[in-house]
């Protein structure tokens, strides 16, 4: 079989609901027609709620339903069930003895079969329904062949054949087996039993991959293995988060979800590699002046420690993300750690007994564009920028205090740290932004950087918050100058092995990943 893997979900514009509609459920029990209902769409499809074996399904596909008045109806766990004897086909009313009498939801359920069957076939011919088939035993080669064909009778296009993760396949991977039939994975399927116990984060997390290859076609299916370029993951009701958030997030709300507890983690689809990307979240702090003035947010990815926001804006906040850190692996864990977190009941704001910290409208990763090297910029006049790390062009403006250059980013080391980059076009005055992380720990909570230009302090930032810092400096200390020294001092410089958290000796203070010196 020609099998094509894809490794990420592909456009995530489409919400949960929207994304709930396009499937059609076929059996072997109603776990889809629940994990639809949760996603906001309540299912009215022939099974949508209904139990029904490979074979009885290929039996009934053939017969066309035939003898549908030939029903009973059966009282199971307070709540009425219809059988279809001659298909052993059951199905869930959701009515109960109080709201219906038996003999009056047999004629209800014997006059609409006709047209809910008449839907159905309409409904597998829609070339942009996908079918959805599991089934918690092993499913024979034949049955899924003779499925397949049954429904090819009626111009059914897609067949989706729902698995069990297992060795080899993961959960959340999808594959093209052949032209009309798809095969995903979930991380589990629930038992017949308990039914309602199902994985829904990872049932969503397959959909939308199995949306966005069906939409690529078959014929195309080899596009699937190039990575979009930027990841955008809308929170809330509408959003399409749910699909990735794994732990420690409470239920979306209009337009956000919030963070629950002191940690949460994001699952994402890795984006096509680049050297660096920008990490920018739409999100608001918890806070409940005077007892609780500010939420801290450290972000860790592919558990390597991004940075730290403190205090966490209300609104916008970016930080670098180093490509190395990314890799080749095709999906990219996001933890974030909120130890402010803090439940509304114990500050006396309500009953919400939820530990709240951020509440999340937005998240994007896109890479970051390569800037152009200095000698181009001196000739058209524009902006200083130097790039830090290995792959950058800072190096030969670095003197005292700087450590060796890393993939994506360069260590200030010890109290202070000197840097003499190319003089700018003459200005009036001139904006200075540098993009660094500050080195943080438990027991070291902030750091503080001043920015010297030519002898003459410009700024101090304390705590210098992770990302993007500016200031201005007035053109009178750097017109005229034969060169342009820039110190940045941080007194807070630390040993990590001081600290307790490895064996690095060097007083780092901050990385330094640009530095932009631009007329105002």
């Amino acid at each position: 079989m020609d099998a094509e893997t894809f490794p990420f979900p592909g456009p995530m514009s489409i919400g949960d609901r929207d994304l709930a509609r396009v499937f059609e459920n076929l059996g072997d029990t109603h776990e889809l027609g629940l994990v639809q209902r949760r996603m906001g769409c309540e299912p009215e499809g022939l099974l949508s709620l209904a139990s029904l074996s490979a074979r009885n399904l290929i039996r009934a596909l053939d017969a066309r339903f035939a003898d549908p008045a030939k029903m009973r109806v059966s009282l199971v766990n307070d709540a009425y069930t219809v059988l279809l004897p001659k298909y052993d086909l059951r199905y869930q009313t959701g009515l109960s003895p109080d709201a219906i009498r038996p003999d009056a939801l047999h004629a209800r359920e014997a006059a609409r079969q006709p047209i809910r069957i008449a839907r159905f076939f309409q409904d597998i011919a829609d070339r942009d329904r996908i079918l959805v088939f599991r089934q918690n035993e092993t499913l024979a080669a034949n049955d899924l062949l003779d499925l397949r064909a049954a429904l090819d009778r009626h111009g059914a296009t897609t067949l989706l054949w729902m698995q069990e993760a297992r060795e080899g396949h993961p959960a959340g991977t999808a594959a093209w087996i052949n032209e009309g039939l798809i095969t995903a994975y979930v991380r589990r399927l629930a038992e017949r039993e308990t039914v309602q116990d199902l994985d829904l984060t990872s049932w969503i997390t397959t959909l939308r991959r199995v949306h966005a290859l069906s939409t690529m076609g078959y014929a195309d299916r080899g596009l699937a293995n190039a990575r979009p370029e930027t990841i955008d993951i809308r929170f809330g009701r509408d959003g399409d988060a749910l699909g990735y958030t794994d732990y420690g997030w409470s239920a979306p709300e209009d337009g956000f979800t919030w963070t629950d507890g002191t940690r949460s983690q994001l699952r994402l689809p890795a984006p096509a590699l680049a050297p660096s990307f920008h990490l920018e979240i739409d999100a608001s702090p918890f806070l409940v002046p005077p007892l609780l003035t500010s939420q801290r947010l450290a972000i860790a990815v592919n558990g390597t420690p991004i940075g730290v926001i403190d205090p966490v804006p209300a609104g916008r906040a970016t930080l670098i993300v180093p490509g190395a850190v990314l890799g080749k692996r095709d999906w990219i864990d996001i933890l974030l750690s909120q130890p402010r977190a803090a439940r509304p009941c114990d500050l006396g704001w309500g009953d919400d007994a939820r530990a709240l910290a951020v509440s999340f409208r937005r998240l994007t990763l896109t890479p970051a564009p390569p800037e152009p090297p200095p000698a181009a910029k001196s000739a058209i006049g524009a902006a200083v920028t130097l790039r830090f790390g290995a792959g950058g062009n800072a190096a030969p403006y670095t003197e005292a205090g700087w450590s060796a250059p890393e993939p994506d980013f360069t260590w200030s080391v010890g109290p202070r740290s000197l840097l003499r980059p190319p003089m700018p076009r003459e200005a009036p005055n001139y904006r200075l932004t540098v993009d660094a992380v500050p080195f943080l720990a438990a027991s070291l909570p902030a750091q503080r950087l001043e920015i010297v230009v030519n002898g003459t302090t410009v700024a101090v930032f304390d705590p210098l918050p992770a990302g993007e810092s500016s200031c201005d400096i007035p053109g009178a200390l750097v017109n005229g100058e034969s060169t342009l020294e820039i110190v940045f001092l941080h007194p807070r410089a630390a040993s990590p092995r001081e600290l307790g958290i490895g064996d690095d000796e060097r007083m780092l203070a901050v990385t330094f990943y640009r530095m932009t010196l631009a007329p105002g």
